[in-house]
């Protein structure tokens, strides 16, 4: 079954193919200059066939075991491949085509191979990077620069802790704000009493020295007996009163479901009734 269904396919191809060389109009060779063509599907075909001869080359030329010469040969082709692509690109943005677009990724560097800096816009691909003396040339050039990170990039891996929303997890931070804010304090309290004795001996009066709110702290630590402590004392229920009250709210609650179905036996009851009372009723009218 394998066999002939491989046939069938072979056939197929054949006859696809035949039909493709019957429909196309016979383009004849390729033009030497893209500016001598005035057709626009033209133009993308013969731009198409130079992409595939350029990556068959490229292809080529990636086994080292070619020869020096002809890896030369196939890296001044595949460069004059390059320069007709832009050409027939060119001239298909001329004659109102889409204007073709560079692969890219990781594919697009292999592709259009590297490029000396400062060069002429020559490229070596493949093998033709370890050829004697370009190996060299790649390994003096300075590393080229690498491209600024946009916005976007820079923000991809912020966390919280770049917005400070992990601060207060740290106790060393805490008490270290609480040390500056006392010594803030202490600043701006003694600037603002420096302020007010110059303004009362300017006004000609005496001002009585006022405490500082640490002098003050201190002194009251110092007295002990003279400082007032302040109790709260609150009443905290023992154990029995703790079971008298959950006693109390179960009996509460038991009570109140027992009202519901009381509510509910008493209407069925209700029913029940009613409709006896109406089958003895019934029944007397049958025997009058």
């Amino acid at each position: 079954m394998a066999r002939n269904a491989e046939r069938q396919m072979a056939m197929l191809n054949r006859w696809d193919a035949m039909k493709k060389s019957i429909l196309q109009p016979n383009r004849g060779r390729r033009p030497k200059l893209a500016s001598e063509c005035d057709v626009l599907d033209d133009a993308k075909f013969w731009r198409n066939q130079v992409v595939r001869e350029m990556s068959r080359k490229i292809a080529e030329i990636q086994n080292a075991g070619l020869g020096e010469s002809r890896i030369r040969d196939l890296n001044d082709e595949i460069n004059k491949l390059l320069r007709e692509k832009g050409h027939w690109e060119r001239r298909i943005k001329e004659l109102g085509g889409a204007e073709m677009k560079l692969p890219t990724g990781t594919q697009s560097a292999q592709l259009l191979g590297a490029e000396l800096a400062g060069g002429d816009g020559y490229k070596y691909f493949g093998a033709a990077k370890d050829l004697p003396g370009v190996r060299e040339l790649f390994a003096n050039q300075e590393p080229a620069q690498q491209a600024r990170r946009t916005r976007k990039e820079l923000r991809k891996n912020l966390g919280p802790d770049y917005y400070g929303w992990r601060d207060e997890e740290d106790g060393l931070l805490l008490l270290a704000e609480q040390a500056k804010e006392m010594e803030q304090r202490d600043k701006a309290e003694k600037e603002w009493r420096e302020t007010q004795s110059k303004r009362q001996r300017e006004q000609g009066g005496g001002m009585e020295d006022i405490p500082s709110s640490s002098s003050a702290a201190a002194t009251g630590r110092e007295g002990g007996g003279e400082e007032e402590n302040f109790r709260a004392y609150v009443a905290v229920p023992d154990r029995q009163a703790i079971e008298a009250i959950m006693l109390k709210k179960e009996k509460e609650k038991a009570m109140a479901s027992l009202a519901v179905v009381e509510k509910y036996q008493s209407r069925g009851m209700q029913r029940e009734e009613e409709d006896s009372l109406e089958l003895v009723g019934k029944k007397r009218g049958r025997d009058d």
